[in-house]
């Protein structure tokens, strides 16, 4: 058996090789050079016989896999920058147009109170006058979707968009836990509904 090992050395020029019946037991590739079906390999280079094989089949997969991923990533990656990019452009045209939306009521507003200050001068103030500011001022706020909840005497009472101040006892059965009486309107948001100010109501218990 050291005969055949020694002569295996000398065929295949490695420092250390360990044969069995003529076949080189070392793991991982066959080295093309020496003829031995298994080489012990790193980076498929063998260190016994220190000759270059070629990558197998499944090395070639894994460096297109690795190819494929760091694409993907740097894909992934651009995409984030470009998402972040696009969240702080659209956060400033928001402010930027809240601003301006917030100057046009501001502009509206100070008409309005321009016209209160000139009816206040008048020495005789008519109801009709009034009227018309408040009509004006009542228009402006429906530009920003404001608008009036709609309560009348006898409705059921809706905690969503009333706020009961106080409750009268009442024999009618009909009345209670109904509107008699509205303190104060309610107003919401027509487009989504959202309540800026609860109707003040009277309610019947």
């Amino acid at each position: 058996m050291d005969k055949d090992k020694k002569t295996k050395v000398e065929e295949c020029d490695c420092e250390d090789c360990k044969c069995e019946n003529g076949k080189c037991s070392c793991e991982n590739c066959e080295c093309e050079e020496c003829k031995c079906e298994e080489c012990d390999c790193e980076d498929c280079k063998c260190k016994d016989c220190e000759c270059t094989c070629d990558k197998t089949e499944e090395c070639q997969e894994c460096e297109e896999l690795k190819k494929k991923l760091e694409t993907e990533k740097n894909k992934n990656l651009a995409t984030l920058a470009d998402f972040v990019n696009y969240r702080k452009r659209s956060d400033k045209e928001k402010s930027e147009l809240s601003i301006v939306a917030n100057q046009i009521l501001l502009q509206q507003i100070i008409e309005i109170i321009d016209d209160f200050d000139r009816a206040l001068n008048e020495e005789n103030i008519t109801k009709e006058g009034i009227e018309l500011i408040y009509k004006k001022f009542t228009n402006v706020l429906n530009q920003y979707s404001l608008e009036e909840i709609k309560v009348k005497k006898g409705d059921k009472f809706n905690p969503e968009t009333m706020e009961a101040v106080t409750a009268i006892h009442t024999q009618n059965e009909k009345e209670k836990g109904t509107v008699m009486d509205i303190l104060s309107k309610g107003y919401l948001n027509k487009n989504n509904g959202q309540v800026y100010k609860t109707a003040k109501v009277i309610t019947g218990k």
